[in-house]
């Protein structure tokens, strides 16, 4: 099992500030690595054995990974150090002929073992650390946005987010967003502890968030009565109110998306508390977005492969964060993703964007606040 975890001479001697920053940042609890490892077929019962120690690195994790399941042959200390390279590929965002030099690989190299981990990532890991809760671990869920932000029967809170992408070849004015870069918007689904629960990426990033969501699978599930379905909760003495996400005035009001209303100077009491709590609860998607993208910086320097690839680039990187937000690893850093809270005051009526649902969903947590 030794010979697992042994350093390359060549990494050692590279070893400087910023891998430093890289390797802590990505520390994993073994207890993760053993669930993880638990539902392999070909497990060994020598390596979980030798894995009972507080802390490993990420890139220990991908190493363990790649050898048990991906089969990958040669030196395993060669291996190390091409994982290695990708996660400071991904972390760092520096492009591939600075990560080879830095390693002392090629830079096709980096290139191929990015595709292979990327992919391995999203096809072994993604649905098992990202995925819609059901039963107990959403009535936990529910119960910590409550605690939040006192709001009842919360399953999530949604967002979009821009991903720096290199300028595409085709149709580059439709990449071309609000904030003067070219990007991909990232739509995604959060729990009050910041770990995704589902996201949507490669709309363009000239796309508004409404389009986004219209568009995306996650609303596919929500109409198909696969998420979002129940169970209810009655409140104020008999209405019924089913499971809903808090999401931003960039979204459109549904009884399933609770976004704040617009205020005016003669908006009530309640609806200005409302407003406070409501933004208490959803602004952990901005939070989780600051987070990802402090750990994962590729996402804010910029992915230079292809779109296609930048958005399971992307994916890799949302799983990766959720398995470190749940071994509750602190990140290092945080980046502003330029939180845009809605305004106290508005020159609008009190009106909602869209549907009687929506409204009367609102009227009653309003309600539910000046009871309790």
């Amino acid at each position: 099992m030794n010979k697992l975890v042994v350093v390359s001479p060549r990494l050692s001697a590279d070893l400087d500030s910023d891998m430093w920053f890289v390797i802590t940042a990505v520390c994993l609890a073994a207890s993760v690595i053993i669930e993880v490892l638990s539902s392999f077929e070909d497990e060994d019962d020598d390596v979980l054995e030798n894995m009972q120690r507080p802390f490993l690195d990420l890139r220990t994790v991908l190493l363990v990974y790649s050898y048990y399941v991906l089969k990958l042959r040669g030196c395993l200390c060669q291996r190390l150090l091409d994982l290695d390279a990708v996660i400071f590929k991904l972390a760092i965002g520096q492009n591939y002929f600075h990560i080879g030099k830095r390693f002392r690989i090629g830079s096709s190299t980096v290139q191929e073992m990015m595709y292979d981990v990327v992919l391995a990532i999203n096809r072994e890991l993604g649905s098992r650390f990202m995925r819609w809760p059901r039963g107990q671990a959403m009535t936990r869920i529910s119960e910590k946005f409550y605690r939040k932000c006192g709001l009842p029967n919360i399953q999530g809170a949604i967002d979009g987010t821009h991903i720096r992408v290199r300028t595409p070849k085709k149709d580059a004015s439709q990449y071309f967003n609000r904030k003067q870069f070219h990007s991909l918007l990232m739509q995604a689904v959060c729990d009050p502890d910041g770990v995704f629960l589902d996201i949507s990426c490669g709309m363009l990033g000239h796309t508004n968030d409404k389009r986004v969501l219209r568009q995306s699978k996650f609303l596919q599930k929500v109409e198909m009565g696969e998420i979002l379905s129940g169970p209810e909760m009655v409140i104020n003495g008999g209405y019924k109110l089913k499971p809903y996400v808090l999401g931003d005035a960039g979204y459109y009001a549904a009884d399933w998306l609770v976004m704040p209303y617009s205020l005016n100077p003669h908006s009530t009491s309640v609806q200005h508390l409302f407003n406070e709590r409501q933004i208490r609860g959803w602004i952990c998607i901005k939070q989780a977005f600051g987070v990802l993208k402090a750990r994962w910086q590729i996402l804010t320097v910029g992915i230079t492969s292809s779109i296609q690839w930048a958005a399971k680039i992307v994916k890799a990187c949302c799983v990766l964060h959720n398995l470190l937000v749940k071994c509750r690893v602190e990140s290092l850093g945080r980046v502003s993703d330029n939180m845009e809270i809605p305004p106290r005051f508005s020159s609008g009526s009190n009106r909602l964007h869209l549907g009687d649902y929506g409204y009367d969903v609102h009227n009653q947590l309003c309600e539910f606040l000046a009871l309790n």
